[in-house]
């Protein structure tokens, strides 16, 4: 047996203050467990587990706040992502992707009129979206942008020049045009190497949920709109910060009661 074993159980004359006190704590405890005050007990963990489950239920599932809920509101990290996007367009992107069917390697599906006819109009769709206070995106970029950029430049610099024509042979030269004295991993963020796969990329305000849910509402509509299949590639809708978020609050949502 403990040496101590008399300071901690043997009566009131040899326990500790502490004990003496942990005793009568335990005894009002088992007070209410049984009689007349279980019925009262009962009665109070019902109701304590009602507005229990009640608060439970009124949890939001998605980010509150610019940058992470993990961390406090003025940790490094939150307070850098709010100066990023009070200054830039942001660290939230949406991700379009025009996925190629196949991958021919003398055939650069990226360099063709319906790729650029397609995320064009992607683009103008996701910039024009007014239907909520969180749209239009701060900026929108493709591959196609670079081509506008390059044909402006060959043609002397004017902006009226900035247009494509919407022929393969155009098309072909204004990609052609951007890549000239480049590596084409300088595009990565815009078109795999062999520039068969390109994205049309959207930078939102925040990545708070009520953010999440209008981009990729807009993103849906806008790819309704261009189709989602197309002879020579797929739109895919879509990846990126705001795509995955909602990823990850789909299976929280799921699974919520069970990780609660």
């Amino acid at each position: 047996a403990p040496k101590n074993l008399e300071e901690i159980v043997g009566g009131a004359e040899k326990e500790s203050a502490f004990h003496r006190w942990q005793t009568k704590l335990l005894e009002g405890i088992a007070h209410i467990t049984y009689g007349n005050a279980a019925r009262v007990t009962a009665v109070v963990v019902m109701v304590a587990a009602i507005i229990s489950i009640y608060l439970t239920s009124q949890i939001k599932v998605g980010n509150p706040v610019e940058g992470t809920n993990l961390l406090w509101n003025d940790s490094e990290f939150n307070t850098g992502t709010r100066a990023i996007n009070a200054h830039f367009p942001g660290t939230n992107t949406l991700e379009i992707v025009l996925e190629a069917k196949s991958r021919k390697n003398d055939h650069r599906v990226v360099n063709t009129p319906e790729v650029v006819k397609v995320a064009t109009e992607l683009q103008r769709q996701l910039e024009s979206d007014r239907s909520d206070p969180n749209l239009p995106p701060r900026a929108t970029l493709s591959f196609s942008d670079y081509m506008r950029d390059i044909n402006r430049l060959f043609a002397g610099g004017n902006p009226k020049w900035m247009p494509l024509d919407p022929t393969a042979e155009a098309i072909s030269a204004a990609g052609f045009a951007a890549l000239m004295g480049s590596n084409a991993i300088n595009f990565s963020h815009v078109a795999d190497f062999e520039f068969q796969n390109s994205t049309v990329s959207a930078w939102f305000r925040d990545n708070k949920q009520e953010t999440v849910d209008a981009a990729l509402a807009s993103a849906f509509a806008a790819g309704k709109n261009v189709g989602l299949d197309h002879p020579e590639f797929k739109v895919r809708i879509a990846t990126g910060v705001i795509a995955l978020q909602q990823a990850m609050n789909n299976v929280v949502h799921k699974y919520h009661w069970l990780i609660l």
